[in-house]
């Protein structure tokens, strides 16, 4: 509920025709995002958690499909005495944020 209420409020700064019609697709419950939730250990892709305690990490995985390409983006949690930590804070996660980081990676 909260990726959607955070992609519904972001719609109406999207500024190219199939921006808004990837956001509108999403934002649709039959055809939209795949919201995965999956434990993290030895294995990268392990079953959902039963029980969240102190050092559990688990991956929270949107995933969608637009015509051709299919986009996936995987935040990883620990579960800390105060709450959680997003351990991959910091990351590029914009068009934007990611063509500068490959430019520079370029050079």
């Amino acid at each position: 509920a909260a990726g959607r209420s955070k992609l519904a409020q972001s719609r109406k700064d999207l500024q190219t025709a199939a921006g808004k019609k990837a956001a509108a697709q999403m934002l649709n419950k039959e055809t939209g995002i795949n919201w995965h939730l999956h434990g993290v250990g030895i294995e990268s892709g392990e079953a959902a958690l039963d029980t969240l305690k102190e050092g559990s990490v688990l991956a929270f995985e949107p995933m969608f499909s637009f015509g051709p390409d299919a986009f996936y983006l995987e935040d990883m949690i620990v579960v800390t005495a105060g709450g959680h930590e997003v351990l991959s804070a910091g990351l590029p996660y914009t068009a934007k944020e990611i063509a500068a980081a490959m430019a520079r990676r370029a050079q």
